[in-house]
């Protein structure tokens, strides 16, 4: 079986799988092993833009950044991602922002945004420029895109993001 994260966690909390322990598990990297799946790839989370409507140095350099008003109406989220939101929110709790911060910063960046059911549906939207940004596509579909000839990306001009990417097993 495969499927996502949230599936296959509710599948083991709900006892329907059976402990693996076949001979490849040991090439598995540790953030793939869970106690009774494994991961077969990691799907990160990340900005992505299209380079017609994002501008070099307009694009964001941080999550907060979403939050900022020249973002308003250019910001697509994915509606069903919380472990997205829940990863975000636990990288700013461990980087020092309090509760109440945070809650300000998903009100503005919701305010931003408008929301779409699908990752690919979401990049579909992106590359026809009905939508400026996404807060969080998987990279593979934007490099994917790219690699296509779509004018989105997910990195600015110097190839290296500021914004920290979270991975989904």
């Amino acid at each position: 079986m495969e499927t996502n994260f949230r599936e296959m966690v509710a599948l083991s909390d709900n006892k329907l799988l059976a402990k693996y322990d076949g001979s490849a598990l040991d090439k598995v990297e540790k953030t793939g092993k869970f106690a009774t799946w494994t991961a077969t790839r990691l799907n990160i989370f990340h900005p992505a833009w299209n380079t017609r409507l994002i501008k070099p140095g307009e694009e964001p350099t941080s999550w907060e950044e979403l939050a900022d008003p020249k973002y308003k109406g250019r910001i697509t989220l994915e509606v069903s991602d919380s472990d997205w939101y829940e990863n975000v929110t636990h990288y700013w709790l461990e980087h020092g922002k309090s509760r109440a911060e945070i809650d300000q910063l998903w009100k503005k960046i919701v305010a931003n945004s408008k929301v779409a059911k699908g990752h690919t549906t979401m990049m579909q939207f992106l590359t026809s420029g009905q939508t400026h940004m996404e807060a969080m596509n998987y990279t593979y579909i934007t490099t994917r895109s790219t690699t296509k000839g779509a004018p989105v990306t997910f990195l600015p001009k110097s190839g290296k993001s500021t914004v920290p990417a979270f991975p989904r097993p």
